[in-house]
């Protein structure tokens, strides 16, 4: 599979691909309604995300978002 590009992203989201380009590297944070659009564009698990979004090191974000957008949708939880 391959990973779709930030352009892609954005339009499914709502965003420029520069934003989509800030959250997928951390170094933005997302709001609750942006959280709300990846989910209910790529099938992603809202409480993962909120809970992933809201820690201090975006690790976890990246990985999570990344996995979403890379298989659009069929995302395992990071280990």
């Amino acid at each position: 599979m391959r990973r779709l590009t930030n352009q892609e992203v954005g339009n499914r989201i709502g965003l420029t691909h520069t934003a989509v380009s800030r959250i997928r590297s951390g170094q933005r944070r997302s709001s609750v309604s942006t959280i709300h659009a990846i989910a209910e564009a790529f099938g992603g698990d809202v409480e993962l995300l909120v809970r992933y979004s809201s820690e201090p090191s975006p690790d976890h974000w990246v990985e999570y978002l990344e996995r979403l957008m890379v298989t659009d949708g069929a995302a395992a939880v990071p280990a």
